[in-house]
């Protein structure tokens, strides 16, 4: 958990809706900073250029089985490589996609 961490400094999460973490000490939760965005406009997100070494991608639909084919691949494929572009052309160092257990693409179905 990245804001229980000292390696980690500061945690910009780009969010649907801001999780509450009031259960978290006021020096964790000092770290972080939810930005609720449209995701359909994340390729122009302006992530500071030199501010962040790692990204973490963790998008997913909330009930995939409850999701066409094309929303599934707009989230998966469209808004990760939207993040991946902004991260790249913002510097970041290391990105990281957080995928299903056990996904594959030789999978019969779409969700892994």
């Amino acid at each position: 958990f990245l804001m229980r961490s000292e390696k980690c400094e500061k945690v910009l999460s780009l969010v649907r809706t801001p999780f509450d973490f009031s259960d978290e000490i006021e020096d964790r939760r000092k770290k972080l900073t939810q930005t609720v965005i449209d995701f359909d406009a994340l390729k122009s997100f302006p992530l500071p250029k030199g501010e962040y070494d790692v990204a973490f991608c963790a998008l997913g639909l909330r009930e995939p089985s409850k999701s066409s084919k094309d929303e599934f691949v707009q989230v998966d494929v469209g808004y990760a490589g939207a993040f991946a572009a902004v991260c790249k052309g913002a510097g970041v160092r290391h990105f990281s996609l957080v995928s299903a257990v056990n996904a594959s693409s030789s999978a019969a179905s779409r969700f892994g």
